[in-house]
């Protein structure tokens, strides 16, 4: 008969944390302690291994706040229970029970869940969700990811006439250095948003040394002039754009739309959803429209990203 229990991450664990992760369904990157632990001191671990009959068998990424909010992962987009095999649906209801038991330990009075969104799943795998619904759980954020299908790339005509215009200005695909384009990003966000990267450049740096197979900067330039570029996540089944930004003289010339166009005539998003981001602000109540419009524009279609809180 299977036994489940949840054991408390320490550092001293990582190599076996990191074996799980590389493991997991589904992957991603992210949950490798070198990347959840770059900015630890903003956001106190309080991950859990989960075990069977003594043998670890997956793993909760979280983090406990200063008010005693439990988040899984609050330095993360997403986070969610992660198993190295197929779990049965009744198997998250008992993990689920496990979990709050041991939250209410440390003093933990409330939950915020955050489930991978479906498209970084290889099959249906949502019981987590059914678990938080017996929990009263209640949708607490909401925000709009723009994600377009690989097998079904058409773009708007506006768009496709900008890559064309690219083309002909002798726009080249290539890769920047980070430090030319984060001034590029920079000063995109700032000017346009009011924003500025989530991640400094000695972050995302370090990140990028971490994680040269699924961390990568692509460009668009002319002349040797950075136009436009995008740091790309990947992992397995997404291409996620965690920063797009484009110069004026880019905007311009349609190296935004050049640049998007190539992930899909190169080898780069080959089969795999390619996640143009989010464009919500405060929980996901306000909507960019014009930001979501561009990003239908590429062919783009809505993917909720959900995040959910339930008392302890």
């Amino acid at each position: 008969m299977k036994k489940f229990s949840l054991r408390r991450y320490t550092a001293e664990a990582q190599a076996l944390w990191d074996s799980h992760a590389a493991h997991s369904r589904p992957f991603h990157f992210m949950f490798f302690r070198n990347y959840m632990d770059y900015h630890s001191g903003r956001f106190p671990d309080c991950s859990f291994f989960i075990e069977k009959n003594g043998n670890v068998v997956g793993l909760i990424p979280g983090t406990l706040s200063s008010e005693f909010v439990w988040s899984s992962h609050a330095g993360l987009t997403f986070g969610g229970i992660l198993f190295d095999e197929n779990e049965e649906t009744l198997v998250y209801l008992e993990i689920f029970d496990l979990l709050d038991a041991e939250l209410r330990k440390f003093g933990a009075k409330k939950v915020l869940y955050k489930p991978l969104p479906w498209i970084y799943h290889t099959e249906p795998s949502e019981a987590s969700l059914y678990a938080l619904f017996r929990r009263h759980a209640v949708l607490k954020a909401r925000q709009v990811a723009s994600v377009i299908d690989p097998k079904n790339y058409t773009c708007s005509e506006n768009r496709r006439r900008k890559w064309k215009q690219a083309l002909k200005e002798g726009v080249r695909f290539y890769t920047p250095g980070v430090k030319s384009f984060w001034k590029i990003l920079s000063e995109c966000l700032a000017t346009r948003h009011e924003a500025r990267p989530v991640h400094s450049l000695e972050e995302m740096n370090l990140l990028a040394s971490r994680f040269p197979d699924h961390i990568r900067l692509c460009g668009a330039e002319k002349d040797g002039e950075l136009l436009a570029g995008a740091v790309l996540y990947e992992t397995p089944r997404v291409i996620h754009a965690q920063y797009l930004a484009t110069t004026e003289k880019g905007r311009e010339l349609g190296a935004l739309d050049f640049l998007i166009g190539n992930l899909f005539t190169s080898d780069i998003c080959p089969e795999k959803w390619l996640d143009l981001g989010t464009s919500c602000e405060q929980n996901g109540t306000i909507l960019n429209e014009g930001l979501v419009r561009q990003k239908d524009g590429f062919g783009a279609h809505a993917v909720m990203f959900d995040q959910y809180e339930y008392e302890l």
